[in-house]
């Protein structure tokens, strides 16, 4: 009776199986879909670019081709054939709003197929459907999929690389194709993604210690040869513009200077940099999920392909490895949006690990369930709530605002903007009607919120002023409160519009209200007046000249 009992259980276990594994595909394609839809939502949503994009569009729009190669302008840094693929789409469908943002969505939905794949190839039916849920939904990988950014075709290369590797390492005997495959999309990755540059070392490593563990001399030759035509290939692409970005680079170094790991760590604090930079990337790509519970999913996923899918767990965590010793040699940083192309291997790791704690439970489909709507909660929480605002993912709106402006604001009037919104504003004003203005730049508050009095000063001798804000960042709040307040004292100040990240002033002076400018640092008294920014590009010989600038839609 007990050998029938067991053997009837035996049935039922692979009855189950069986059923997980024909709920494979259907359940997957349906995640594939909802993501999809997702990602389409706010491409066609109509949301203006915020300053990050505008930055790096000016670039691409101002520039021509060939200095795209060179150093950017703004402090940027992107791919050189993330550049020129942007320009080329840009000739050919000039609404940039669009156009500019075609790239991350077409790489973001690219990757989500992929990864589709690779998850059905890589894992257990329930791993499966856990790990394409969380890539469907991820907020991060949503919002940089239709973003004006190289990030989703950082997370595309990543995806695919670790697909083709895998495929490489399953033995189905075209390994030679598989590795061919892989050396062309690594030749695409140098020049289109930063992210995939650090993949690629990890990827190359793996495959070359298993060439190693099975002898393989043909297969390892073939590895050598590969990995020299991409550092050949990354020589050649990244040594002009580096030579060219010195400056950009230590400000990059700079801002970031928190995203490098100490190497080697010389205190408890300097140790202690490595999990909380993991635990951030964690959250970053999940939301807050609760203490400690996405991190001890993320370990037992470690533990769970440790036991059994050694070599997948190497193609997963290698590229972490490969991250952080690039940021301990301060070439690239770790953290934030910039390793969102680890993302795929963190869904990996954590899909294994929800399925391996799950067999604590009974049922166990039940625990899995339960812990992966724990995961995916708060990120389904911010996609509703961003898919549900006007415009969908809305961030930094500041065209409604530039409407506003040019249609009330009377040819006598000033137009002020704060420094950041000039980026919007000579991306934006020609679309408007704007762009035979002339403006005037507020002061930097960053460093010195008294500036502001001088900007007061300014728009009091300026009579009927228009103040345009954008990209509403907590550096310039205490300058940017302390203008708005004073100006309330000296003038009657009414707000016109206000947007997620934009507001629009209108300001009147009074003729008698009394004002004595408190004493500023003479860093106070610069400003800018309207199409320096072009002037530059065009002095410096990297635009058409400024009054002939080109013509934006």
């Amino acid at each position: 009776m007990r050998i029938g009992a067991v053997a009837s259980e035996a049935a039922t276990t692979s009855t189950r199986r069986e059923v997980l594994a024909g709920l494979v595909v259907p359940a997957t394609l349906a995640l594939v879909l909802a993501g999809c839809t997702l990602r389409l939502i706010p491409f066609f949503g109509g949301r203006s670019l915020w300053l990050d994009e505008a930055m790096v569009a000016l670039n691409i729009v101002y520039l021509p081709p060939a200095l795209l190669r060179g150093e950017l302008m703004l402090d940027q840094m992107a791919p050189v054939g993330w550049l020129l693929l942007q320009k080329a789409l840009l000739s050919v469908w000039s609404d940039f709003d669009y156009s500019l943002r075609l790239t991350s969505l077409v790489f973001g939905v690219g990757a989500l197929l992929a990864f589709w794949r690779f998850a059905r190839a890589a894992l257990g039916p329930v791993e499966a459907i856990i790990a394409v849920g969380l890539f469907a939904i991820c907020p991060a990988l949503i919002e940089y999929s239709v973003m004006a950014k190289p990030y989703a075709v950082d997370v595309f290369f990543s995806v695919v690389l670790m697909l083709l590797a895998h495929r490489v390492m399953a033995g189905d005997g075209r390994r030679l194709s598989w590795t061919l495959a892989l050396g062309a999309v690594g030749l695409l990755g140098v020049v289109l993604s930063y992210g995939a540059i650090v993949v690629m070392a990890a990827v190359g490593l793996v495959l070359f210690a298993r060439g190693l563990l099975e002898g393989d001399r043909r297969w390892l030759a073939l590895l050598a040869v590969m990995g020299a035509i991409w550092l050949a290939l990354f020589a050649a692409t990244y040594r002009h513009a580096a030579a060219g970005q010195t400056e950009t680079v230590d400000a990059m170094v700079h801002w970031w200077r928190e995203t490098f790991a100490p190497l080697p760590p010389t205190s408890l604090a300097e140790l202690a940099w490595y999990p909380k930079s993991v635990s951030a990337l964690i959250g970053f790509v999940l939301g807050n999920v609760g203490p400690w519970v996405a991190e001890l999913l993320f370990l037992a996923g470690f533990v769970a392909l440790a036991r059994d899918r050694r070599w997948l767990l190497a193609l997963c965590i290698g590229p972490f490895v490969s991250a952080v010793l690039i940021s301990g040699l301060r070439a690239y940083p770790f953290g934030d949006r910039l390793t969102l192309y680890l993302a795929p291997q963190m869904f990996i790791l954590l899909a294994a690990g929800v399925t391996l704690v799950a067999t604590r439970f009974r049922p166990r489909l039940l625990g899995a369930a339960v812990l992966s709507l724990l995961l995916a909660w708060p990120a389904l929480k911010v996609v509703a709530a961003r898919a549900a605002s006007t415009p969908p993912w809305a961030r930094e709106e500041i065209t409604p605002n530039l409407a506003i402006l040019a249609r009330d604001a009377k040819p006598e009037d000033t137009i002020f903007v704060a420094p950041q919104a000039e980026f919007a504003l000579l991306l934006y004003g020609p679309r408007y009607g704007l762009d035979g203005r002339d403006y005037v730049v507020g002061r930097s508050y960053r460093t010195d919120s008294r500036c502001a009095y001088a900007d007061v000063e300014l728009l009091r001798r300026s009579g009927r002023s228009w103040i345009v804000f954008y990209h509403l960042s907590s550096f310039h709040q205490e300058g940017r409160d302390l203008l708005l307040r004073t100006l309330k004292e000296v003038g009657t100040l009414t707000l016109a519009a206000e947007q997620p990240g934009a507001l629009l002033y209108l300001f009147e002076p009074k003729a008698d209200a009394p004002f004595v400018t408190p004493g500023t640092g003479p860093h106070c008294d610069r400003h800018r007046t309207a199409r320096q920014f072009l002037e530059g590009i065009a002095g410096a010989g990297r635009a058409r000249a400024a009054a002939d600038p080109p013509r934006i839609p």
